[in-house]
């Protein structure tokens, strides 16, 4: 027997939105929860993300990245071979290396 599914006026007007709007406004809703949750934490603080079946962990780990970036706090990730799980620190905001000027080889005389 066929399957009947009724949608509010809101899930409505939600797919008729484009799937690139659609997956962008999910992202911006995935690091605004993420941001809620870290600005309670600092430096010493860690964490634990356990993905779902499906979700990407680059993905996750740029968009919690993200939202870290916009709380003002700067993580550390800890390397982990399980694709289900990233785990974390919040360290103190490191001063960036200076680069050097000029590129490999010997310097220029003048």
């Amino acid at each position: 027997m066929a399957e009947l599914k009724l949608f509010t006026p809101e899930e409505l007007a939600e797919r008729r939105k484009p799937r690139r709007q659609q997956r962008r406004e999910a992202k911006e809703r995935t690091i605004e929860q993420f941001r809620e949750q870290l600005e309670r934490a600092g430096p010493g603080y860690g964490g634990e993300v356990v993905l779902e079946e499906g979700d990407d962990k680059r993905k996750t780990r740029g968009l919690l990245k993200e939202a870290a970036t916009r709380a003002g706090l700067q993580l550390r990730f800890r390397p982990i071979k399980d694709p289900s799980r990233i785990e974390f620190s919040v360290v103190e905001g490191e001063e960036e290396q200076p680069t050097r000027r000029g590129g490999r080889g010997r310097q220029r005389a003048g």
